[in-house]
């Protein structure tokens, strides 16, 4: 998945991010996957990547992270590197407004 916003031009405030992902795929040795978020918190760009998770159907993961936007948009993009198959997962993801 490229870069997509989870909000367009948010509301500046924290927001949680959660993420889920159910890896299916058949091949052992079909790469690993990232995740990155990325947001303003007014000061600077910021990005937070989740560590490189190994496609090889056997995996669950999941992580939350904290945000502060101060403007723009809180984006995602997934990542798969090493890919020597094919690769299936479903990445479910969640974008709260806590304050």
């Amino acid at each position: 998945v490229g870069s997509t916003n989870f909000t367009n031009a948010g509301t500046a405030g924290t927001y949680r991010i959660s993420y889920y992902l159910v890896d299916t795929t058949a091949d052992v040795a079909a790469g690993t996957l990232t995740v990155t978020i990325s947001w303003n918190d007014g000061t600077a760009a910021r990005t937070n990547v989740s560590a490189a998770i190994a496609l090889t159907g056997t995996n669950f993961t999941s992580g939350v992270i904290y945000v502060r936007l101060g403007s723009g948009s809180v984006s995602y993009l997934t990542t798969v590197t090493g890919l020597y198959g094919t690769s299936f997962y479903s990445l479910y993801m969640d974008c709260e407004r806590i304050s």
